[in-house]
């Protein structure tokens, strides 16, 4: 029972506990630990049903590897996330804004080309970005963390506020030569920001374009 303590002394403390075990001694603290791993080549079936995850090859290695896939694919959803509500929320506050003045900034087949080529499709190759660097390094996040925090949510209202400011006066620049000519720099700024938001991106995430061939591929292909 002392394992269950010492587990239950960590987590109090508020570390997310990973417990390893092959023997059926070792199936009440695979049970309370946030994480139970089983050895799958010499545990025992009790240990096996208690735990949370098993290694088949009973390899401590793989644990580690484990970590640092889950880690990376929760960036990407992360990544992928914030890519596009920020996009989706500018769009609504220039239609919005401008609809207030009795204009239609944008024409809807013009957001279907933005939200599917432009958005979507480099969206889903920033989903399958690789291990970024100092993964590994970084403290577990907290298991009350979700996808979207308050940091997350700020980044998405402030630049895409930002961005709507910025288009809807490109769109009443442009109205002094005609509606539809506006339309078009609203449309080419959504475009144009698209590519500056991904540069940023891999900036942030220290990750060269070419480290993705799929989000290669989107880009050109947009």
């Amino acid at each position: 029972m002392h394992k269950v303590g010492i587990l239950k002394a960590l987590q109090e403390n508020g570390h997310v506990v990973a417990m390893t075990g092959d023997g059926v001694n070792d199936a009440p603290a695979l049970k309370n630990a946030d994480i139970g791993v089983s050895m799958g080549i010499r545990g025992t079936d009790v240990a096996k049903q208690t735990s949370d995850m098993v290694l088949l090859d009973d390899n401590f290695a793989t644990i580690v590897d484990a970590v640092r896939n889950g880690r990376t694919i929760f960036d990407n959803i992360r990544t992928f996330v914030r890519y596009l509500l920020t996009t989706n929320f500018a769009e609504v506050f220039v239609v919005f804004l401008a609809c207030l003045f009795g204009y239609l900034p944008i024409m809807p087949v013009q957001l279907l080309l933005i939200n599917f080529l432009t958005d979507g499709l480099p969206a889903l190759a920033l989903g399958v970005d690789p291990t970024r660097k100092g993964t590994m390094q970084r403290k577990p996040r907290k298991k009350a963390e979700g996808i979207m925090n308050r940091k997350s949510i700020y980044w998405i209202m402030g630049i895409g506020i930002e961005l709507g400011l910025v288009l809807l006066a490109i769109f009443f620049i442009g109205l002094k030569n005609g509606l539809a000519t506006a339309r078009t720099m609203v449309f080419t700024g959504f475009v144009l920001y698209e590519f500056v938001k991904i540069s940023v991106i891999r900036y942030q995430q220290q990750l060269s374009w070419f480290s993705n061939k799929w989000l290669v591929l989107a880009t050109t292909g947009c």
